[in-house]
Order: C-alpha cells, then structure tokens, then sequence
C-alpha cells in the first residue's frame, strides 16, 4: 500500500509539473504560473495567481509579493465567489496600488498603500473604493493619491469635445467618437 500512494504522489508531481511548464513561463526556476506587475520605481513585484473558481465564472486569486532578491512571500488570498479579478496597477511611483473587481460586469476599485498591502497583505485596510457602472479606463494615478479616469457616458447624444475635470485641468479625447466625462478623485478623502 506504501508504494501504491508513493507512485500516484509520484505521478501526480510529474503531471502537475508538466501543466505548469506547458502554461506559464519559467523565470528564474519558479515553476507557478505567476503573473507579476513590477511596482513602479522599485524593483520589487505584486504577483498573483489566479484559478477559476467551481462555483461559476469567478476568480480564486492568491496574492504574493516578489522582492528584489527574488523571494517570495504569500500575501494572502481572495475568493469571493461572487466577483472577478479585473486587474491590478500602480500610482506613477508606486506609492498607491489598486486592484480591480466586476461583479456581473459592474467594476469596482480597492486602493491600498502599496507599503501596507505588502506589510498586511490582503487585511491592509483600503484607502478608498471606487464604484461607477460607467467606468472606462483611468487616465492618471498619482503618488499624491490622485486619480484621474474617464467614464463613459450612454446618455449624451452629442459627443465632448474637452472636458474639464476639478483642478482647471483641460483634457481631450482621443477618440472624438467616444462619449466620455473625466472624473478626478482624490483617495487620501474620507469618503
């Protein structure tokens, strides 16, 4: 019986092995298939893995954190059953983080301290949370916890030429066919 359990071990080890070789790629020895994005102006990485859940279309994602030496240290996870991981980024410097969630297809963003997001992992308390169904893209992120994004707008029949957003700031669209507002927030606000 020993030997029965030792070779579906073995078995199993191999398999995996093979999976993981055949779909991500190999860095550094590393054999999970890590998705990592390098925190801005440092050398350090927040890498993730992400498994579908059983429960539906909705992500089990595992947080971890990447140093310059290359060590890794598990930050926690996240399985909600009930969202899906939309992605994560950087304020300019790497100060801020946030990390993006759709439920049903409506977006929501956490923004974090990046320093506490590493320290605390995933029971770092947020800064802020943006909800907006009409969510487009973020445009600017600064280290001063200014975010700027734009938002589609379905209820103008003409499109926005300029649009200036709180500070005085103009900004242009790219493309004249969209219809688009820019809102500008700031996550250091108690909200």
């Amino acid at each position: 019986m020993k030997y029965h359990n030792l070779i579906i071990l073995l078995l199993l080890a191999f398999c995996c092995d093979i999976y993981a070789t055949e779909d991500s790629q190999l860095d550094n020895g590393r054999s999970l298939p890590l998705e990592c994005d390098a925190i801005a102006g440092s050398q350090e990485m927040l890498c993730i893995i992400m498994t579908e859940s059983a429960y539906g279309p909705f992500d089990d994602v595992i947080f971890y954190y990447l140093d310059k030496m290359d060590s890794m240290t598990y930050l926690g996870s996240h399985s909600d059953g009930g969202s899906t991981f939309a992605g994560l980024g950087f304020s300019s410097g790497g100060k801020y983080l946030w990390i993006g969630w759709a439920e049903e297809g409506h977006p929501y963003f956490e923004f974090y301290s990046t320093n506490d997001f590493i320290k605390q992992g995933t029971s770092a308390s947020m800064r802020y949370v943006l909800h907006d169904y009409y969510f487009n893209q973020f445009e600017t992120f600064t280290d001063a916890g200014i975010v700027t994004y734009s938002q589609i707008d379905d209820n103008s029949e003409d499109p926005i030429k300029d649009t200036v957003i709180p500070d005085g700031t103009t900004l242009a669209l790219t493309n004249k066919q969209s219809n688009l507002n820019y809102i500008k927030l700031d996550i250091n606000e108690k909200h």
